[in-house]
């Protein structure tokens, strides 16, 4: 997988949303994509010549903010968003990853990839990530953390991500109510 410094059209980035989130291409999904593009640095994700996926994200100082990520579903759950995220924060030089979502399945990217993270099942942060969390957001208009009630006022996925670890699952369904549209900031340091 690479990533092109490339413009993707509202087309075929709604077509590839309408799959990433198992949901219907309509005017409303058309739309809410078209806002996103405009609302940060957007890269395409391809697997040899064929598109695979776009990345929508800013910098704030030192924290990456990914504001999107969106793979074909026949590429997920193969490290893909890892690696697409990787490569982000070396080509940044960022010390810190935030992104905010539904899923279970996306939070675990980023545990893997920082040493510390949150929110997590085990403790809480420290007052120094605490801080740059509460920064990022200001930043991007997220009023707590790390959960934002019916922030997205539904379900953002057509069928609901389900993580593999039952333990996390859990834990993030006490956490995150995904039918009424809960969003969750997800913040760490490398």
């Amino acid at each position: 997988m690479f990533i092109k410094q490339e413009l993707i059209s509202v087309e075929d980035a709604t077509q590839i949303a309408a799959a990433g989130f198992i949901q219907n291409y309509d005017q409303t999904l058309e739309e809410d994509v078209r806002h996103h593009l405009g609302a940060g640095i957007v890269r395409t994700l391809y697997n040899d010549k064929q598109k695979i996926g776009f990345v929508i994200y800013e910098v704030f100082g030192d924290i990456l903010y990914i504001s999107g990520i969106i793979i074909l579903p026949q590429w997920q759950a193969q490290g893909g968003a890892g690696e697409v995220i990787s490569k982000l924060l070396q080509a940044t030089g960022c010390a810190f990853l935030a992104y905010r979502t539904q899923s279970s399945r996306m939070w675990s990217v980023g545990q893997k990839l920082c040493q510390q993270w949150y929110p997590n099942l085990d403790n809480h942060p420290s007052n120094n990530i605490l801080a740059k969390a509460r920064l990022i957001c200001e930043q991007i208009g997220s009023p707590h953390f790390p959960v934002n009630k019916g922030f997205y006022g539904q379900a953002l996925y057509g069928q609901k991500p389900i993580h593999q670890d039952l333990t996390v699952q859990t834990w993030w369904d006490d956490l995150c109510v995904f039918e009424a549209g809960d969003a969750v900031v997800c913040f760490g340091a490398l």
